[in-house]
């Protein structure tokens, strides 16, 4: 499994250019599923961090230590930028692959992977590289994107704005969420999470652009690639933006004390 693709990683610089980052929206998020009280003295390990939020606030919730890992330059700098501004001195962000850091087995308490196990190249390797380095009776929340109808017209209406070429995309995705905003916001309100439309523009240019196909999946599936030696929950919260429980699911996946090998 290859994370490091270099026009994924570039997409995601641009992407967060301009990024206007909602601590509070991630906040509200996490407090949908996780307490300070858990992440209390927790090692945890933010796989895929973007510009950090959710490994600041896990800093700022007494974390003993934060790891958040980005394959995106200008999203580590920007984090870097909030970590001094918040004073989350516990936490460290890298710019690098998961597969280029050599964690050692049952390493972390805790690993939260939000907007990365679409992009995997390999589900299965990407799932049990993560929960080889997971303690027993540690844990790990990972969003995943369902097969629907809607997914499958989102990807048919993506191979299509590929053909864009990239110095339009960001104006398409202005013109796009001007547009749909009201809409959006009507249908979705509060569950959506939205603060205005700069965030919806941002919305539109990471789920319609992205260099690479979105990858679908289900939970029958996550259970067969983990196996018994781990229980898995679907934790049934919103996501942020155009996600929602229609197109994507949270699990809570808890690595059992008397694991086995991994399929």
């Amino acid at each position: 499994m290859d994370f490091y693709n270099k026009d994924l990683s570039s997409f995601f610089d641009e992407s967060g250019k301009n990024y206007d980052p909602p601590l509070a929206e991630m906040k509200e998020l996490l407090l949908s599923y996780l307490t300070p009280e858990i992440i209390k003295d927790k090692i945890i390990l933010d796989a895929g961090c973007g510009i950090g939020l959710a490994s600041l606030i896990f800093g700022l919730w007494s974390a003993k230590e934060v790891v958040g890992l980005d394959i995106s330059a200008a999203s580590i700098q920007k984090a870097e930028i909030l970590k001094k501004k918040y004073q989350a001195d516990k936490v460290k962000f890298l710019m690098t692959d998961l597969d280029k850091i050599g964690w050692p087995d049952n390493y972390f308490d805790f690993i939260f992977s939000r907007g990365v196990s679409f992009y995997a190249s390999d589900l299965k390797s990407y799932l049990n590289k993560l929960a080889k380095i997971t303690k027993p009776n540690g844990f790990l929340i990972i969003d995943f994107v369902r097969a629907t109808k809607i997914t499958y017209l989102t990807e048919k209406i993506r191979k299509i704005f590929r053909l864009i070429p990239r110095s339009y995309q960001k104006k398409l995705s202005q013109i796009l969420s001007f547009i749909s905003f009201p809409l959006i916001k009507m249908l979705l309100g509060k569950k959506a999470k939205l603060v205005g439309g700069k965030n919806v523009e941002q919305m539109f240019y990471e789920h319609f652009f992205s260099p690479i196909e979105m990858k679908t999946t289900s939970i029958d599936e996550i259970k067969i690639i983990l196996g018994p030696n781990y229980l898995i929950t679907d934790l049934n919260v919103p996501n942020i933006g155009l996600h929602s429980p229609k197109t994507s699911f949270y699990l809570k996946i808890i690595k059992k004390s008397d694991e086995n090998t991994l399929n």
